[in-house]
């Protein structure tokens, strides 16, 4: 089954808001809890969008992220990082998320409204993706 968003957050409230953001707005999403879990499903679903917290309990996001890459050479995956982590680590996660060829990077508490405008983008850019123009 594919879907339009992965979200993958160890933090379960995190998910389940993001989630049924997502849904509102007309997207279909699969969820993961740890890194494993969010290969498992990104193989499985094969999303247009990847949203990965950087630190999860088992491998990181960027260890996700390197292997949508490798699956994905064409990149038609984005990737979205978020994270809470404090400065001066941000600008670490940032440089980190930039390394594995994510496409943005969010600072959490991040703008709803403003993650779904960038979502909202690259799906419907997504090859094979109807658009209502």
């Amino acid at each position: 089954m594919s879907a339009d968003v992965l979200i993958v957050d160890d933090d379960r409230a995190a998910v389940e808001a993001l989630r049924m953001r997502m849904r509102r707005a007309g997207f279909t999403t699969r969820e993961a809890y740890s890194g494993q879990e969010a290969l498992r499903e990104f193989d499985a679903c094969r999303p247009r969008v990847a949203i990965l917290d950087a630190a999860l309990p088992d491998l990181s996001g960027f260890e996700v992220c390197d292997h949508i890459r490798e699956a994905d050479p064409a990149e038609t995956t984005k990737v979205i990082f978020v994270s809470g982590a404090e400065a001066p680590s941000t600008e670490y996660i940032r440089r980190c998320a930039q390394a594995v060829d994510a496409d943005a990077f969010v600072r959490k508490p991040y703008d709803g409204a403003a993650l779904l405008e960038m979502v909202a983008e690259w799906v419907d850019r997504a090859p094979g993706r109807e658009t209502s123009e």
